[in-house]
């Protein structure tokens, strides 16, 4: 019997068809994975921390070639990657790394308000992480390895700080899920780096006040925030300013005093002043101008560093009240009623 070409053409394409349609129903769906922050960051989320408080910029953060696919790449060896069909990132790493890494950062910078790239032209960061990622990647059921250089910028763009942080977190199992774990764990390694070199830095003015004002730990009464220069200032000038008076009375009415012929230094002196001389003498020595223009001069000293130890140098080689021994007899003679001190 003749068969009909077109009847046997007709067949074949039907078998085709419903063999193509059975193998595209027996393929396995593709499992989609994410990334995790620390554990303390799932406490703290991004933003939630200090919104007053400094800026903490992070980004940018560039990633190698090989990384930017959806698919999970792991390693076979040095030179071989494996290219997981089925088991897919739920966003892309260009994202999910620099989110996470900002996340774990505002956990461990809770002074501090951590942004992301690219932020507001108008909100100005106080310090910028910037983040080049070599390797990123592991074997099933090895290791995963963090390969990454990172600087920490200043406002004005100089380098604060540069490092290089190789971090290996094992897998501790086989499957995607392992991998991935172990991938988190890293970028949380990474990010306790990067606080722990953000600690050592100067804190800018605003840090300082930040820091100032948070409170201790509940429990703790040991612990206290270092006081900011600016809080000590104010209490180093409130006391000059209290002490001025006393110290009228302790160093300019013993260097004026009478002493007799051949005696030392606070030997027999003579005070024949009144209460009421005393009174104007003090008043005298620290409102005299020359005293206002050594407090300002002590007060300027104590806006800029190592003000402690200015303000000591300053103090040892300058007469704290008069300025001079000239104006200190002119302070005696007043005080004295017009007898000059000559034993000066």
């Amino acid at each position: 019997m003749r068969r009909d070409p077109f009847v046997l053409a007709t067949l074949g394409l039907g078998i085709f068809l419903v063999a193509l349609t059975g193998c595209a129903g027996s393929s396995a769906p593709a499992r989609l994975y994410v990334l995790t922050p620390a554990p303390e960051a799932r406490v703290a989320p991004l933003g939630a921390a200090a919104p007053g408080g400094p800026a903490l910029g992070v980004g940018p953060v560039r990633l190698p070639g090989l990384l930017d696919r959806p698919q999970i790449v792991t390693r076979r060896g040095a030179e071989e990657i494996d290219e997981a069909e089925f088991h897919r990132w739920g966003e892309p790493l260009a994202e999910s790394v620099p989110r996470i890494l900002a996340e774990n950062l505002a956990a461990l910078r809770t002074a501090e308000r951590v942004t992301l790239f690219a932020w507001d032209p108008a909100q100005a960061v106080q310090r910028q992480v910037v983040v080049d990622v070599m390797r990123f990647d592991g074997a099933m059921g090895g290791d995963v390895v963090l390969d990454a250089r990172w600087r920490i910028l200043a406002t004005d763009g100089k380098d604060l700080a540069a490092n290089r942080s190789v971090l290996t977190q094992p897998t501790g199992g086989p499957g995607y899920p392992a991998v991935v774990a172990a991938m988190s764990r890293a970028l949380a390694a990474l990010s306790r780096e990067i606080a722990a070199t953000l600690e050592t830095l100067p804190r800018t003015g605003a840090d300082a006040c930040v820091e100032e004002a948070r409170p201790s730990p509940a429990g703790d009464r040991s612990a206290s925030p270092p006081e900011s220069s600016s809080k000590s200032c104010r209490r180093a000038c409130a006391l000059a300013a209290g002490l001025l008076a006393l110290l009228g009375l302790a160093c300019g009415l013993p260097a004026c005093g009478t002493l007799s012929a051949g005696r030392g230094w606070g030997e027999d002196v003579i005070y024949p002043v009144s209460e009421a001389r005393i009174g104007e003498a003090a008043l005298h020595a620290a409102f005299g101008l020359q005293t206002l223009l050594r407090a300002a001069g002590a007060g300027l000293c104590a806006t800029v560093d190592h003000w402690d130890q200015r303000v000591s140098t300053w103090a040892t080689t300058h007469h704290p009240l008069f300025g001079s021994t000239d104006a200190a007899k002119t302070a005696a003679d007043a005080t004295l009623g017009g007898r000059p001190c000559d034993h000066i």
